[in-house]
């Protein structure tokens, strides 16, 4: 099973970057960050380039309860995290 990889900032700068090196090695991707239509298209490349899932949540991690609502999400859906970025 492909180990999985969350990363903040995911849609621009290094962020976008290191998605782009961790799905070249083969792993899941959850992308955190503000903008949803940014990282659905971020997404939407990925998946095609590199045969990958991605899961998007849009969060402001700079909100208090961000922490908490992504580690919810992601025990929701069954996501444990490998690596964080």
């Amino acid at each position: 099973m492909a180990k999985t990889v969350l990363i903040t900032g995911g849609s621009t700068g290094i962020g976008y970057e290191f998605a782009h090196l961790f799905a070249r090695d083969g792993y899941r991707l959850v992308l955190v960050a503000r903008n949803a239509q940014k990282l659905a298209e971020v997404a939407k490349e990925l998946e095609g380039a590199y045969r990958t899932s991605v899961v998007i949540l849009a969060k402001d991690l700079a909100a208090p309860s961000a922490p908490q609502e992504i580690a919810a999400r992601l025990q929701q859906d069954g996501i444990a995290v490998d690596v964080l970025v």
